[in-house]
């Protein structure tokens, strides 16, 4: 069998294979940064997985938001070692929400992202002692 009928053959035998097992490469969602406009537009509840930046090791907690058509806001964030609960005021700056200034506190910067019809809040904060964390939040029942 010459090399080209054998590189052939192979190939056929790894599609079926392949087919045969159900291995299906999952769709990732291409998420597209969307402009908040007003602060109602992602007034409501949202929950996902927050952690700390440079994530070295599988560390996520799960956090909860909810995000008044005021502005205002408080999470909760279940960990490990107990809950961490806060809560402030988000000003709309440049299609993103910002928590409001104060010398006590840390800051965060709230980004809508859509793709296929569903929403994603990420998350960028520092905290006052300048740990960095993450978070990715899906509305309540999405």
């Amino acid at each position: 069998m010459g090399k080209t009928l054998r590189f052939i053959f192979v190939l056929f035998v790894l599609t079926i294979l392949t087919a045969c097992t159900g291995v299906h490469l999952p769709e990732t969602p291409s998420w597209k940064e969307v402009p908040i406009m007003k602060v109602k537009d992602v007034a409501g509840k949202w929950e996902g997985t927050t952690w700390v930046e440079p994530q070295v090791a599988r560390q996520d907690d799960w956090v909860k938001v909810r995000i008044s058509e005021d502005g205002r806001f408080e999470f909760a964030s279940y960990r490990m070692t107990g809950a961490w609960l806060g809560n402030g005021n988000l000003l709309l700056e440049n299609g993103k929400l910002v928590t409001e200034s104060k010398p006590d506190t840390g800051s965060a910067t709230f980004t809508l992202y859509e793709s296929r019809g569903k929403r994603m809040l990420k998350v960028q904060g520092t905290t006052k002692t300048g740990l960095r964390q993450a978070a990715e939040l899906t509305p309540l029942g999405q």
